[in-house]
């Protein structure tokens, strides 16, 4: 039976992947018989698989295994580093508590700072899920110049004329900017107009 370094070598894993409990030895054995089967033979597959199996058996996850996972390394023969592809897969789990997620969305975008689009909309998408389209968030939502949030304003259930108004001319979209202006002329929108005139 091959050595568990060998294996650890050849997918591409270090001795931290062990560490951190993201992989055990039966599972890599179970993964390299696999691996032999397959035609895939890109080890970066594999161990993408890996974290995201991990990640899928989770509920929580503490502080110092974050930490580990940040720190984990690729030195497969593919030469991929996966690293930013883990982070993103914890950011986008349901596993890390509201203040993991704020500190390792900072820390992610200390280093990529492209990522901060996606911080700021799922920022924003938490309080409009909790808060709904009260003025603060509204103001937030138009300054986030971000079609995905226009949408979610646009289909919310406190969407009101204002809103739709504000829409039809600022929309980040066509659609968006079509939907809006259907929508202020809708029956439902039109009466609400006339209601405020009164």
């Amino acid at each position: 039976m091959k050595e568990i370094e060998a294996i650890l070598r050849e997918l591409g894993y270090t001795r931290e992947w062990l560490e951190a409990g993201v992989v055990d030895e039966h599972f890599l054995r179970q993964q390299y018989e696999e691996y032999l089967r397959s035609d895939d033979k890109n080890q970066e597959h594999y161990r993408a698989g890996a974290f995201f199996q991990f990640l899928q058996n989770k509920d929580s996850l503490s502080d110092a295994e974050i930490e580990a996972i940040i720190h984990l390394r690729d030195e497969g023969p593919d030469g991929c580093d996966f690293s930013g592809g883990r982070i993103m897969g914890l950011l986008d789990s349901p596993v890390l508590s509201d203040e993991q997620y704020e500190e390792l969305a900072r820390y992610f975008m200390s280093i990529e700072p492209g990522y901060e689009e996606q911080y700021v909309r799922r920022s924003i998408g938490l309080r409009i899920w909790s808060q709904g389209l009260a003025d603060e968030v509204r103001e937030d939502i138009k300054r986030s110049d971000d079609s995905v949030l226009h949408r979610a304003m646009l289909e919310h259930e406190e969407v009101d004329r204002k809103h739709l108004l504000w829409l039809e001319e600022h929309g980040g979209n066509k659609a968006i900017r079509n939907r809006a202006r259907q929508k202020v002329n809708s029956r439902r929108f039109r009466k609400a107009s006339v209601d405020e005139d009164d």
